[in-house]
């Protein structure tokens, strides 16, 4: 009988032959469109690389988006071709799109940018991003250096979460944390960087096991970001200049992890004067297409009215 152990370990998906039938694999804790796209990634290598499906782990899927290995790659490659409407990206790129401006039309997550530590302690786990604060800087000023040294972005936004200090929290020595979040557009950092401190945007809803109290950091920085973006404007960090209401609707679901009533939503939205509608049209998701809206920053300066 073949070994099923490999299973115990999956973390998206995986494609495995067995007794000469393939098989696809998926994580059921994903979300719907985590597992759309993994069935699609995985149906890639069942069609293209059949043969390493017969080993003893057949392809599994830690990371997906790999551009590193040339079979992943391809299963990228075969996933975006089945999922994305080329007629659609066609009338963008005529409209004057650019690639990222389209990439960011086709939906909307909330990542967590996680290290995948190559030191000790913990070497091998997984851990949220930090450094050491100089003598020469206040704790605010080293967030701002710490994110800029990871990322390369200035005058983003930011917010202290609080401080973990409990004893033992670090088996290297004695350590005090001040945690922060900050918001970034996911396709605003400079990659190179991230890549060079061996970094990964994760699903904010599907993180692996983080190591020490950071559990409790992104616990209570998702709690502090959900307070916050139900009465200031923080979410729009996150999005393109131009949204339609849908990929609102999903930022703010991804926010509060819970799904929200889209005529509700909407009737919110209405009432909200710096929210805009603009007359220009995502053609992405229907033929139709759905209208674009635009934050107008200086219209919620004058009467920062905001509820979400």
């Amino acid at each position: 009988m073949p070994s099923y152990h490999f299973l115990k370990i999956l973390r998206k998906g995986a494609f495995k032959v067995i007794l000469n039938n393939s098989f696809i694999f998926i994580n059921a804790n994903l979300s719907d469109e985590m597992k759309r796209l993994v069935c699609a990634h995985e149906l890639g290598h069942a069609l293209l690389h059949r043969s390493l499906g017969k080993s003893e782990t057949g392809l599994m899927e830690f990371e997906l988006f790999d551009i590193t290995s040339t079979t992943e790659y391809e299963a990228n490659l075969f996933a975006a071709n089945l999922l994305l409407d080329e007629n659609s990206i066609e009338e963008l790129v005529s409209d004057g799109f650019d690639i990222v401006q389209i990439a960011r039309q086709l939906g909307t997550n909330v990542n967590l940018l996680l290290l995948k530590r190559n030191f000790q302690p913990a070497m091998g786990e997984w851990s949220l991003m930090g450094g050491f604060v100089q003598e020469d800087e206040s704790v605010d000023d080293a967030a701002k250096r710490v994110l800029h040294e990871l990322t390369g972005l200035d005058n983003v936004y930011m917010e202290q979460v609080g401080s973990f200090g409990a004893i033992g929290r670090d088996p290297g020595e004695r350590v005090v944390s001040i945690a922060y979040y900050s918001l970034i557009n996911i396709n605003e950092y400079d990659k190179e960087l991230v890549q060079k401190h061996n970094a990964f945007w994760v699903n904010i809803n599907e993180l692996p096991e983080l190591i020490f109290d950071h559990p409790q950091m992104v616990a209570q920085a998702r709690k502090l970001m959900q307070q916050k973006a139900s009465t200031e404007p923080i979410g729009f960090n996150l999005l393109p200049k131009l949204f339609t209401l849908s990929q609102l609707q999903s930022l703010y679901e991804a926010i509060y992890g819970e799904a929200m009533d889209k005529r509700n939503f909407r009737k919110r939205i209405a009432e909200l004067d710096c929210i805009e509608k603009t007359d220009k049209i995502d053609k992405t998701g229907s033929k139709r297409g759905a209208a674009l809206y635009q934050f107008n920053e200086n219209l919620y300066r004058k009467a920062p009215k905001f509820k979400l």
